[in-house]
């Protein structure tokens, strides 16, 4: 190792480590990679005496030694996932430590004297399921500005000595559902910023706790999905004039949600999914940009130039639901949403309302719209198109639904994990068929079950209606037909599978079977 390093950082590669005999290095930093398992002694570290930063952030630590206390000068230790259930009390002597993860740690406590830490503002506990309570020095902590408890479901007693700590920006209590009651003051957290009570909240909480979370003038982002025991905002709510994003995602008995909400200039997001008893979700105001996902409206205004499909712009969403795309005015404002940089998404559907007047062409448009490659799941309907971009072909899972005009597809994945299509009466299936798929589902679509490997026009003008060849196979796994009109005997799609492991049919109306595709099941 380089002598630069060994007066500053040092990264470590192994299966397998007991540390020792680092004497005269004045280390800084330290960072272990690629271990399964690390193990450190007492003398592990004994002559690092200027060490500032510790990541065991890609290991698996047994347990951390005595020695760490030792540390003076440490300001940063990330350590996840300890096996032990306990960690050294010396760790509480760490006064200058400023950032501390033990997330996904087998811990079944905190150290008593955790509130001797006075200088810690960073702290990470999320997903410790064996913590029951917080010791009570854990007040002590008032320079804690990031407090992460998410998951920590056997968390019992919080009420009582974290509220506190009143300089907190971050809070995350998500899937904390044995916490308690919440206090019946937040005066005091005048600072936060991001509050995330997922799933946490108890009956007969709502109405004075959203009165309380509404006095948290600071608040940018709250999220209070899965909590069944909403159901309705206080137009308090409207105070909070800071807020950005709100998540109210499958709390199934919301009913209201103030009207003023659209009129919230900072606000850009509120997600809606689940809220299926909701009567009327907050209708943007023209001088906002705020959206509601996962469903996004496509909208515009009587004399406007654009539609508001601009607003998505900024947004990156897991999940993505665009409808009424009849009204987007120009391909420009598809294009200007970027939706190949929104690198967090996973499921997207675009929508149009069949039969509806369009602005731009539907091909045209969809040629703008790519999304990323984290993208694991596409559905398309209400497209009026003959044909679909190569780039829809090449996706991993594809729904195509209500297509009346659609005649072929193009550039399909030699792969899909699931292929669905719906009601696209005009389509046909060409050579260039999907080499595998685990699940294929067809309802009403006839020609895709007469057509599957028939040959194209030759170059000469001549049609074929040959099978493909064994190598023209396609390997399905599970095959679902519905609402077929066409007699079983004519659906040339059963004599190009291999490999079937089961075939669901349902309310088909002919299932007369010619003996040449018997052998083919």
């Amino acid at each position: 190792m380089m002598a630069t390093l060994r007066e500053t950082a040092a990264t470590m590669h192994c299966s397998m480590i007991v540390a020792r005999h680092w004497r005269h290095w004045r280390i800084r930093a330290i960072r272990f990679m690629g271990s399964d398992e690390i193990r450190l002694d007492d003398a592990t570290f004994s002559s690092a005496k200027s060490l500032r930063v510790l990541d065991l952030s890609e290991c698996s630590i047994h347990k951390l030694t005595k020695s760490i206390g030792g540390f003076k000068q440490l300001r940063y230790l990330n350590a996840p996932r300890v096996i032990h259930e306990f960690i050294p009390d010396s760790i509480t002597r760490l006064s200058k430590l400023r950032y501390l993860s033990l997330r996904e740690s087998s811990l079944s406590a905190l150290p008593a004297s955790i509130g001797e830490m006075e200088g810690l503002m960073y702290l990470d506990l999320s997903r410790c399921e064996g913590i029951k309570e917080l010791p009570e020095s854990f007040g002590r902590l008032k320079k804690l500005v990031h407090l992460d408890l998410s998951n920590c479901s056997a968390l019992e007693n919080i009420s009582k000595f974290m509220w506190s700590v009143t300089d907190l920006q971050y809070l995350n209590l998500s899937g904390c559902y044995r916490i308690g009651w919440l206090p019946e003051s937040l005066d005091g957290f005048t600072s936060l910023k991001y509050l995330n009570l997922h799933g946490c909240l108890r009956y007969g909480e709502n109405d004075s706790l959203m009165d309380r979370i509404s006095a948290l003038s600071n608040l940018e982002h709250l999220d209070l999905s899965w909590n069944d025991y909403i159901i309705s905002l206080p137009e308090s709510f409207c105070n909070l004039r800071k807020l950005h994003t709100l998540d109210l995602s499958y709390c199934k008995y919301i009913k209201k949600i103030p009207e003023n909400m659209g009129r919230n200039d900072s606000l850009k997001t509120l997600y809606l999914k689940g809220c299926h008893r909701l009567r009327e979700e907050p209708v943007p105001h023209p001088s906002t940009s705020f959206v509601s996902l996962p469903r996004f409206q496509v909208r515009v205004g009587d004399g406007e130039s654009s539609s508001n499909l601009v607003c998505l712009k900024d947004t990156n969403p897991q999940r993505l639901e665009i409808v009424w795309l009849e009204n987007v005015k120009s391909a420009e404002e598809a294009q200007s949403i970027k939706l190949m940089e929104k690198n967090k998404l996973q499921a997207l559907e675009l929508s149009w309302t069949v039969g509806a007047e369009r602005f731009v062409d539907d091909k045209v448009l969809l040629e703008k719209l790519v999304p990323p490659k984290s993208l694991h799941g596409l559905a398309i309907m209400g497209y009026n198109g003959v044909s679909l971009p190569t780039w829809v072909g090449q996706q991993n899972s594809v729904t195509l639904t209500s297509m009346e005009h659609l005649q072929e597809l193009s550039g399909m994945s030699t792969a899909y994990s699931e292929l669905s299509i719906n009601y696209c009466p005009k389509l046909r299936m060409r050579p260039l068929l999907p080499r595998a798929v685990r699940s294929l589902r067809i309802r009403r679509s006839d020609n895709v079950l007469s057509s599957w490997g028939e040959c194209t026009m030759s170059s000469t003008g001549a049609s074929s209606s040959s099978s493909s060849s064994s190598s023209g196979l396609t390997t399905a796994v599970g095959l679902m037909v519905g609402y077929s009109e066409l007699p079983m005997q004519q659906w040339r799609l059963l004599r190009h599978l291999s490999g079937l492991d089961y075939l669901n049919i349902e309310s088909c109306s002919d299932l007369t079977v010619s003996p040449d595709i018997i052998p083919h099941l």
